[in-house]
C-alpha cells in the first residue's frame, strides 16, 4: 500500500463559444484532454457539469488532478499541469474565463484565468 500526501486541482470549463449560442461537445474537449494527456504523460478525470448564472446556463466540464500515488507529484507540479491544461483549453475552446480551484486550497483561493484573446470591450 502506498499513502501520499493529498494534492488537487480542478478545472471548470464551459461549453460555450465565448458569449454566443454555439456549444462546443465534451467529445470535442476529450479529444483535445487525450493529446494533452499524451504529451505531458497525464491522467485526469473529466466529469460533466452544469453552470446556472444570471441570465443563463450552460453545460461544461470538470477535469480533475490528483497525487496519484504510483506516480507521485509535488504540489507545485500538479498546480502548473492544471493551469497549462486550464489555459490551454481555454484559448482552444474560445473561452474568455477558466476557474480552477485547488485542494489544499492556495493562499490565494480559486484561480481565475482570462483570455487575453477575447478581450471584452
Amino acid at each position: 500500500m502506498r499513502i501520499v500526501d493529498n494534492y488537487e486541482a480542478k478545472i471548470w470549463l464551459g461549453l460555450r463559444e465565448g458569449y454566443s449560442e454555439n456549444l462546443f461537445t465534451s467529445k470535442e474537449v476529450l479529444e483535445e484532454i487525450k493529446h494533452y494527456c499524451t504529451e505531458v504523460r497525464q491522467c485526469v478525470s473529466v466529469s460533466p457539469t452544469h453552470f446556472v448564472y444570471v441570465h443563463g446556463e450552460e453545460p461544461g466540464l470538470v477535469i480533475g488532478f490528483i497525487n496519484y500515488p504510483r506516480y507521485p507529484a509535488s504540489q507545485s507540479e500538479i498546480r502548473n499541469k492544471a493551469k497549462d491544461l486550464a489555459e490551454r483549453l481555454m484559448k482552444r475552446f474560445k473561452q474568455y474565463r477558466v476557474s480552477i480551484t485547488f485542494y489544499p486550497t492556495q493562499p490565494n483561493g480559486t484561480m481565475m484565468l482570462e483570455n487575453d484573446e477575447l478581450k471584452e470591450s
